[in-house]
């Protein structure tokens, strides 16, 4: 078990550099972790967002740029073409389109309203890898580092994140970003879209879009329930509430076992819980 280290902070000349290392454990808050660093530093976004990734994956960074979306904020992404167009994807959330994975869609997958064409893969030599984990945001910060943007790297592995706070740096970053950029692919390749169309005719069990409950009875789907819902459960609170989103973006519940490992979550809360929950 690795110590926590929390986000640290220098100031260098006229900018400023924070580093933060990962895995952040599973029974700390996720605002805590390397990822929790990496949103805030999205949100704080104003004219654009510039991100070059090898995976992307973390449906939380997801949704924190369809809010910048929304806002005004032009996003631009590009991802390995090796782990764009899988069903955890972070990029078919952003171009409206979503993969199950055996008749099943990830927990907590989130398709955008308003669906964006400027993120896709790069044209790389055969056999290169796009193994950037970088983002320039409005021309001014930068984020790099070795940490993918995903719940593994966040949890498991030993990372670095570094986030400054640059103009030259961060010009330096989008220069290598416009060089991919140029003759990057975009949208949503046929294959993609001819796989979900097989996967709604093949999947008797697929949802167009899945819902909070199941139609067999006022079940809370552990796995789909915002925390407002959550916290209509007899015996859960904010904080338990919280713990049970974190542990389904570390692993979505197939089971009540499942829900007995969320910190907080007791013999006589299990039991309670046993006939009001589902997945």
């Amino acid at each position: 078990q690795k110590p926590f280290r929390p986000l640290q902070q220098v100031k260098i000349g006229e900018g400023k550099v924070a580093v933060h290392f990962a895995p952040t454990s599973k029974r700390l808050s996720w605002r805590n972790s390397v990822n929790a660093s990496i949103d805030s530093a999205l949100n704080k976004a104003q004219k654009t967002i510039d991100f070059a990734l090898f995976v992307f994956s973390e449906q939380v960074l997801v949704d924190s740029l369809e809010t910048r979306n929304e806002a005004g904020v032009k996003v631009r992404g590009l991802i390995d073409s090796n782990f764009a167009y899988r069903y955890y994807s972070g990029a078919l959330d952003m171009m409206g389109i979503a993969l199950a994975n055996n008749c099943k869609y990830q927990a907590g997958n989130r398709i955008w309203k308003n669906p964006v064409f400027t993120v896709g893969v790069p044209a790389l030599p055969p056999g290169d890898r796009l193994h950037h984990k970088f983002a320039v945001i409005d021309d001014k910060i930068a984020i790099a580092g070795s940490h993918n943007w995903s719940i593994n790297a966040n949890h498991n592995n030993d990372e670095t994140l570094l986030i400054i706070e640059n103009p030259t740096v961060a010009a330096h970053f989008k220069r290598e970003f416009e060089r991919l950029y140029k003759n990057a692919a975009f949208g949503v390749p046929q294959q993609v879209v001819k796989k979900a169309e097989e996967q709604e005719k093949t999947c008797v069990s697929i949802e167009q879009r899945p819902g909070i409950f199941r139609n067999s009875g006022e079940k809370v789907n552990l796995n789909l329930a915002s925390k407002e819902e959550l916290e209509t459960l007899p015996g859960v609170g904010p904080k338990l509430a919280q713990r049970i989103i974190e542990a389904r973006e570390e692993k979505p519940f197939t089971s009540l076992d499942d829900l007995d490992d969320v910190p907080g979550i007791g013999p006589k809360t299990l039991e309670t819980l046993s006939d009001l929950v589902t997945w």
